[in-house]
């Protein structure tokens, strides 16, 4: 009776061990995710973004501009040319004059460096260009032309302050290039016609901003301006006589100094 009892007993126990709930079993592992792959395209646009400049640090800019001209006592003295004698006598009528203070401006700048460079630049500035006609009612009329545009030769320096902005500046000669008065006369006067003409130098002191757009590893784009400042005196000493003029009108030294604002746009070379 014990032993039945005993098996039973052990059957129960089998019974509820087989119908206890089984624990869950441990998820797997996830499996490692791998980085995805940098397509070959953009890890060079990237490459090529953040590199140097790199090679040569010759850059040259060839520019075109147009200037913005101070007015001197050189332009106030054509601009008042003849006005004492004509108010005086002769039968004076009317005067215009056509002033021009403005024109094209174009050089070359030679630059050597990376954030900071130096060189030299020369280019052709259009000064200013006066022609004034007096009227003498029916005795006829005169006219005065005068013009003044340079040449400056400079050297010079910039400094990259941010991504493509730089300043800069300069110093240097200008040579006077086209430097003439000349006054005619439709009637018989007094040292009419004659002709005047001027070679000399001016002093050229500059200050430069401007922006370098990279286009390529050699080629960029610049926009900046030239606020230049010229120190020169004009003396016309070699009057020349022309026609039936007898050469007896002189004329004294005059300033030239003025200030002038050049906006200009380069094509940037890097070779």
């Amino acid at each position: 009776m014990k032993k039945l009892i005993s098996l039973v007993a052990a059957l129960a126990l089998v019974g509820s061990v087989a119908a206890a709930p089984k624990k869950p079993a441990k998820p797997a592992a996830k499996p490692a995710v791998a980085a995805p792959a940098v397509p070959a395209t953009v890890a060079a646009v990237a490459a090529k973004s953040s590199a140097p400049t790199g090679g040569s640090k010759f850059v040259i800019n060839a520019w075109g501009g147009y200037s913005i001209n101070g007015k001197s006592d050189l332009t106030s003295a054509a601009d008042g040319y003849a006005d004492t004698t004509a108010n005086s006598s002769f039968g004076f009528t009317s005067k215009s004059n056509d002033l021009k203070t403005q024109g094209v401006a174009g050089g070359l700048d030679f630059w050597y460096g990376d954030k900071f460079q130096f060189g030299v630049g020369a280019y052709y500035l259009q000064g200013f260009k006066s022609t004034k006609t007096m009227n003498f009612g029916s005795n006829g009329t005169t006219t005065n032309t005068t013009q003044f545009n340079y040449i400056p030769i400079v050297a010079q320096i910039r400094f990259f302050v941010f991504e493509g902005i730089y300043v800069g500046a300069g110093a240097g000669v200008a040579l006077v290039n086209g430097a003439k008065s000349e006054s005619s006369a439709t009637f018989a006067l007094t040292g009419l016609p004659y002709s005047d003409t001027y070679t000399g130098t001016a002093i050229w002191t500059e200050g430069r901003l401007g922006y370098n757009l990279k286009l390529t590893d050699v080629v960029g784009l610049d926009v900046f301006g030239i606020f230049s400042y010229q120190i020169n005196t004009a003396s016309f000493k070699n009057v020349v006589a022309t026609g039936s003029g007898t050469a007896s009108v002189t004329a004294a030294d005059v300033k030239g100094n003025a200030f002038n604002i050049t906006p200009a746009l380069a094509l940037s070379l890097r070779f």
